[in-house]
Formats: C-alpha cells, structure tokens, sequence
C-alpha cells in the first residue's frame, strides 16, 4: 500500500495504540508497524504497540476462546464462514 492510500491520523491525536496479531508473520507486521509509525509521527503525540500473545489474534481474546471451543466441539456444524 502506498502512503496515498494509507490511513491518516488527524493532527489533533494526542496518542496512538497499534494491535498487532500474534498469529500473523511477526517480521511482516513489525515492518508495517515501523512504516505507520513513521507515517503517523508529529511533536508530542504518543505511540504504541500492543501485541497479543503468540499464536493468537484479538478477536480470539475478546470472543474468549470461543473459537477453540467451536472447533472442538463433535458433530458441530458451522455455516460458511463461522469457524
């Protein structure tokens, strides 16, 4: 993506929180992370990075595990696109 497209941060944020996925290439999203930041910098804002943990992704935090459970679950049958 080139910075044309990328997604802008009014001036007036004071603080920026990146996530980044632990079951993504962690290389990949360091680079695109370093990129935003760059990209997003100015006098006095604040940025940072919160990864969740390895092997796991946000929304496997805020659904609590359900999609293990899902997955685990015998003779359980899920619609297209619902693990």
């Amino acid at each position: 993506m080139d910075d044309v497209k990328a997604l802008t941060i009014p001036d007036q944020v004071e603080e920026v929180v990146r996530l980044g996925d632990g079951d993504s290439d962690r290389f990949t999203a360091e680079q695109v992370m370093k990129r935003a930041h760059a990209r997003w910098d100015r006098p006095g804002r604040r940025q940072f990075d919160a990864w969740a943990p390895e092997g796991r992704d946000y929304n496997d935090l805020l659904m609590g595990g359900r999609r293990e459970r899902r997955q685990e679950e015998p003779g359980r049958r899920c619609q297209a696109g619902h693990p």
